[in-house]
């Protein structure tokens, strides 16, 4: 046979690959981008004898003749349950099965597009009708959807959690955690602007709160929304911040700055007096808000802390924080082995300890693939596992932080939550959680230590020239505000300045709002005008020296006046203390001439604190009064020269009385 040519072959092999290719008449690939079912709500877990329930919702029409096919399976073994869980939902082996699996006719199961599946348990002998799971854990769950010949049209891996009948294991501390955050509020032109992301956020954030308002949840609120709500000109920005206010109730309200700050570069850069304002602003807003004082034990996630950080946050009294796995270095044990128990940071004297947030718990709510029921489910499966894990006595604790997540996804998880048994979970606050905590240990030389991990350090060259140029301002702001109170129409210089330290500026906004602060300043007090230069007579020693000063301010100021000269003493040498009205302020001084002659005395205007001069002007004096020196002086010549002519008198006559009478002097 002769060979084919190189065109024959390529022919051949295209038509081969179109004929496998072609799926057979009967068989076309389905189009659908749809899933045939998702699930729409489980039962996060079933006492000894109870019911499991789940729904599923179609989210398009199965081929007639479907059927519903769930098989229970054996709880997963205790030893490496985490990565078991994780494992079957994966896809991997879920174990041997209970029972034979049982299929149900769809038709049976659903109403409408609702597929409605109840399994009924028991722990020990009883009805048939009732599955029994002698043992308690966590079962995998296939629930499967066929079609015709069997074939999958939806398949997913749940989890059956059974509790043990009776447990002296104390129930997982479950502290759920919200940080509602925003962008930088106050622009350096001083409106206060909150953009629409934001609102929808804040808005969000008081749906889910107020949904289950018995959850306690632990709370970081940027404290500049409740510091510049007065300054908003949107009206449903107000509405927004006044509803989230309402939602927060009594739930605690962690201490947090003004704006998000970078901790590392405050340290690097030694801005703890900027942060001390910052604190201390933001304390005092969020008390005048939700009339609370925020704890200060704790210490939220914060991406922007070092081992640096260590001392500030404990000069803070910070005992308690929560971090990420990433922000610790690398070391045994594996972060999932410290799921449920605190750990300490440093040292183990360093007085902060801190809980690790579960990567597996923040990975299920949210997965952007997964509805809010599957999310929720897998989450609560999760911290069962770490219920289950715990070795006995040891009192277990998890945070789970809400921010960003899906609001149905965050809203379910609180409502399981507050349904809550007491048995599994309970609700707690983050600090109560961490406080309660039972710390890790691991064996180190055939002894139980406690586990210390240390932060990551975080690679960061500061802020050296922004938080020098910030320190300076924030003096001339004091000195500003000692004389004036700040526009009642606009953004507070401070709330500016505070806002200067959002970790989410970079370094051109931030020297572009300190500019805008510095020109505030510098054009407010160039408002307040001196007298003009001119000549002042004084026709005796005492007198009251006229004077007048513009305040082009349209709100009251208080200045320092001083007089700088020795030949005219002004007030008794002390400063003058002088509220300026808007517009001329016209006022008389006390002034005392020391000498005669014409002088200048150099007049000062000075902030109240003393620290700034303000202006500057020059007063001439002309005096014709003699002064106390020169009548002393004056007075003292002529009793002198009284007496001087007295004893001069008085000596001549003596000396012409004694010449004898007739006797002449030869020439």
């Amino acid at each position: 046979m002769r060979r084919m040519g190189l065109a024959t072959r390529t022919v051949v092999v295209l038509v081969a690959v179109f004929i496998m290719s072609t799926p057979p008449v009967g068989a076309q690939p389905d189009e659908n981008p749809l899933p045939y079912a998702t699930v729409s709500a489980t039962t996060p877990w079933v006492a000894p004898d109870g019911d499991w329930r789940v729904e599923l919702t179609l989210e398009r029409e199965p081929p007639s003749g479907t059927h519903l096919r769930y098989a229970i399976h054996q709880p997963l073994p205790a030893k490496g349950l985490r990565d078991r869980i994780q494992e079957s939902v994966s896809g991997g082996n879920l174990g041997p099965s209970l029972h034979n699996a049982v299929s149900l006719p769809l038709d049976q199961l659903r109403n409408g597009p609702t597929v409605s599946l109840t399994v009924a348990i028991r722990s020990k002998t009883g009805a048939d009708d009732r599955a029994l799971l002698p043992n308690a854990g966590i079962h995998p769950v296939a629930v499967e959807l066929l079609g015709a010949g069997d074939a999958v049209l939806f398949r997913q891996v749940l989890f059956l959690t059974r509790l043990p009948e009776t447990t002296e294991a104390p129930p997982l501390r479950v502290a759920p955690v919200l940080q509602i955050q925003v962008p930088p509020i106050v622009e350096p032109d001083w409106t206060a602007t909150l953009h629409p992301e934001a609102i929808h956020a804040i808005d969000s954030a008081a749906e889910v709160l107020e949904a289950h308002r018995s959850v306690p949840v632990s709370l970081v609120i940027d404290p500049q929304l409740f510091g510049t709500a007065a300054f908003l000109e949107d009206p449903g920005a107000t509405a927004a911040i006044a509803r989230l206010s309402a939602a927060v109730a009594e739930r605690p309200v962690l201490r947090s700055p003004w704006v998000p700050v970078d901790l590392a570069s405050v340290v690097s850069s030694g801005g703890d007096a900027t942060l001390n304002a910052s604190l201390a602003s933001a304390q005092q807003a969020t008390a005048h808000e939700l009339g609370q004082t925020p704890e200060i034990e704790t210490w939220p996630i914060d991406p922007t802390i070092g081992p640096e950080t260590l001392d500030l946050l404990r000069s803070l009294d910070v005992e308690h924080m929560l971090v990420r796995a990433d922000q610790l270095v690398a070391d045994s044990p594996d972060p999932l082995e410290l799921a449920g128990r605190k750990i300490h940071l440093g040292s183990v004297n360093s007085g902060i300890d801190a809980l690790v947030v579960d990567p597996r718990v923040q990975a299920r709510i949210g997965d952007p693939r997964s509805t809010p029921a599957l999310a929720t489910h897998l989450a609560v499966t999760e911290l069962a596992g770490i219920w289950f894990s715990l070795p006995r006595g040891v009192t277990g604790a998890s945070v789970i932080d809400l921010s960003g997540i899906d609001d149905a996804v965050a809203t379910e998880l609180l409502g399981i939550l507050e349904q809550s048994t007491g048995r599994l979970f309970t609700p707690s606050t983050m600090r109560a959680a961490t406080a309660d905590a039972t710390a890790a240990t691991t064996t180190v030389r055939r002894r139980r230590e406690p586990v210390v991990r240390q932060l990551v350090r975080r690679d960061d060259s500061g802020v050296g020239p922004i938080a020098a140029e910030l320190i300076r301002l924030r003096r001339r702001a004091a000195s500003y505000h000692s004389t004036m109170q700040d526009p009642p129409t606009t953004a507070p210089l401070e709330q500016l300045l505070l806002t200067v330290q959002h970790r989410d500026m970079d370094a051109s906004r931030q020297l572009h709002s300190l500019a805008a602060a510095g020109r505030r300043i510098d054009d407010d007090l160039a408002r307040l005008v001196p007298p003009p230069t001119r000549t002042y007579t004084m026709t005796a020693r005492t007198a009251k020296l006229p004077l007048r000063i513009t305040n082009n301010n349209d709100r009251p100021t208080t200045v320092l006046v001083r007089f700088i000269g020795r030949r005219l003493e002004v007030n008794g040498g002390r400063a003058l203390r002088i509220v300026l009205q808007p517009g001329s302020n016209s006022f008389r001084v006390p002034v005392l001439v020391r000498t005669s002659g014409d002088f200048t005395t150099r007049m000062e205007i000075r902030t109240a604190d003393d620290r700034i001069s303000i202006a500057e002007t020059d007063i001439r004096v002309r005096s014709t009064a003699f002064s106390g020196i020169g009548v002393l002086l004056g007075g003292g010549a002529l009793v002198f020269l009284v007496i001087w002519w007295a004893i001069t008198i008085r000596r001549d006559r003596r000396a012409r009385h004694a010449e004898p009478p007739g006797e002449t002097t030869a020439a």
